[in-house]
C-alpha cells in the first residue's frame, strides 16, 4: 500500500521528488468484500495484549490470516519488556486501507500523471520473486503508462522485499542514491513540467 500513497504523492508533488522507488505493487484495484466495520467493537479494541495467543486469536477474529499475524511477530507486533504483546496492527486502518487505497484506481491515475512530466521523475519498481503484489500483467500495464519505468526482480523475496533480502534492498537502494552524485544528469524537480501531450 505505501507505494500506491508514494505514487500519489510523486504526482501531487512532483517538484519535491527526483526519484521514485516503489516496492511490489500493483496499481490494479483490488476486488475486495469487506464488510463495513462494527464500530462498537472496534472502539473496544486494545493494541496490548497480555499473551501472544490472546494477540492471534483477537487479530484473526478481526479478519487477519494467522499466518501473515505470525510473520508480523517481532516487527508490526512487539514483545514489551514485561512480557506483554503490543501491535502496530489496527483492524480499522485495515478496512481504510482497504476501501480507500487498495480498492481503488487511484493509483494508476497517479502514474498516468507522472508519466506527463517532463523531464520525467526516474521511477524504479522493485518486485518479489514469490507471494508478489504485482503480476506480471500488471507489472506491463504500468510499462505502458510509463515507459521508462525499470523493473528489478528479487528471485527469493516475499512482497517485503526490505526485510526478505534486507543485504540487496539496502544496497540497491545506495546505488540508486550513490547515481545522485553524477550532478551533471541532474534536473532540479522544480523545474519540471507536466506535459498536455495526448490531453
Amino acid at each position: 500500500m505505501g507505494g500506491r500513497i508514494a505514487l500519489r504523492y510523486a504526482a501531487n508533488f512532483p517538484h519535491k521528488v527526483f526519484k521514485l522507488l516503489i516496492e511490489d505493487i500493483s496499481t490494479e484495484a483490488f476486488t475486495l468484500n469487506i464488510a463495513p466495520p462494527d464500530f462498537a467493537r472496534l472502539s473496544r479494541f486494545n493494541r496490548r495484549f497480555e499473551t501472544w495467543d490472546d494477540c492471534v486469536e483477537t487479530l484473526v477474529n478481526f479478519g487477519y490470516e494467522r499466518e501473515r499475524i505470525e510473520k508480523y511477530r517481532g516487527h508490526r507486533i512487539v514483545e514489551e519488556a514485561n512480557g506483554t504483546f503490543w501491535s502496530a496492527l489496527h483492524p480499522y486502518s485495515r478496512y481504510l486501507a482497504f476501501t480507500n487505497v487498495l480498492a481503488t484506481s487511484d493509483a494508476k491515475e497517479a502514474l498516468k500523471s507522472i508519466s506527463k512530466l517532463r523531464p520525467p521523475i526516474e521511477t524504479h519498481l522493485w518486485v518479489a520473486g514469490h507471494d508478489s503484489a504485482c503480476s506480471e500483467e500488471g507489472e506491463q500495464k504500468m510499462r505502458d503508462i510509463l515507459p521508462i519505468l525499470t523493473v528489478r526482480k528479487f528471485e527469493t523475496a516475499g512482497h517485503s522485499i526490505h526485510r526478505d533480502e534486507e543485504n540487496s534492498f539496502v544496497c540497491g537502494l545506495m546505488r540508486l542514491l550513490d547515481a545522485d552524485m553524477n550532478l551533471r544528469e541532474f534536473v532540479p524537480p522544480q523545474k519540471r513540467q507536466r506535459s498536455h501531450e495526448g490531453m
